[in-house]
């Protein structure tokens, strides 16, 4: 299910590990279904930075927050992403 209806693309760089950490939270936690936010803006510190949340159902009304991963400055370059 995707929530957005654009064609426009958001990409960041965060490390494996903290993902990997996370997402054996989210395993333990029998949790099915994960939403992910990379945040936007302006705001140096925290542009480029992973939300995640976690339900065991499609309508999230048993949704659980992980921490904030947070991203890493790098120059762009189009043939990694």
């Amino acid at each position: 299910m995707v929530i957005k209806d654009a064609f426009d693309w958001t990409s960041t760089v965060v490390r494996a590990a903290d993902l990997i950490k996370i997402a054996d939270q989210i395993r333990n936690d029998q949790k099915k279904y994960v939403n992910i936010a990379i945040r936007g803006g302006f705001d140096e510190n925290t542009e480029g930075n992973v939300y995640l949340s976690a339900a065991s159902e499609l309508d999230f009304s048993d949704k659980k927050k992980y921490s904030e991963i947070p991203a890493f400055t790098m120059a762009y370059d189009p043939d990694v992403m």
